[in-house]
């Protein structure tokens, strides 16, 4: 079920900015902010940041980090609480539009930060509320005990 390479998760602890995209409004698309907060918890001094997908901070934000670390929602393409890791260096960003977008941009551009993972986990449900469902819940805290372990 689970895409995210365990020894993968490392990296994530060593980058300089965390990237939470979504709306913690909308149910599983605040999965990212979930992440996020944990994270900071874990690495006091981590700079933690919130997006709701906008292109253009998405990108000011890239390009002012070398190492970097996007967490968010992915919608319903596998079971729900699927985790994807992808290395932005090594494939093409499938799935938001804003978030591929603001990357291939920098990708063409040359201004790819040195070090970019993404992390996404499928949503359930977008719908209006804080809570996220069980599944992306059961995902978020399989990845943040896996951060624990290896920070």
């Amino acid at each position: 079920k689970n895409r995210l390479l365990a020894t993968s998760l490392g990296r994530l602890c060593s980058a300089h900015m965390i990237i939470s995209v979504g709306n913690r409004l909308r149910s599983d698309d605040g999965v990212g902010h979930y992440l996020a907060r944990a994270v900071a918890h874990l690495r006091p001094g981590l700079i933690v940041t919130e997006v709701s997908a906008e292109g253009t901070e998405l990108l000011e934000l890239l390009q002012a980090h070398p190492k970097a670390c996007l967490v968010h929602a992915v919608p319903l393409q596998h079971e729900p609480g699927t985790i994807h890791r992808i290395d932005a260096h090594r494939t093409t960003i499938p799935g938001d539009f804003n978030i591929a977008e603001a990357i291939e941009r920098l990708r063409a551009l040359g201004q790819l930060p040195t070090d970019l993972r993404l992390y996404g986990i499928e949503g359930q449900t977008f719908d209006l509320g804080q809570d996220l469902s069980p599944a992306v819940l059961q995902a978020a805290q399989a990845v943040i005990a896996e951060i624990a372990k290896d920070a």
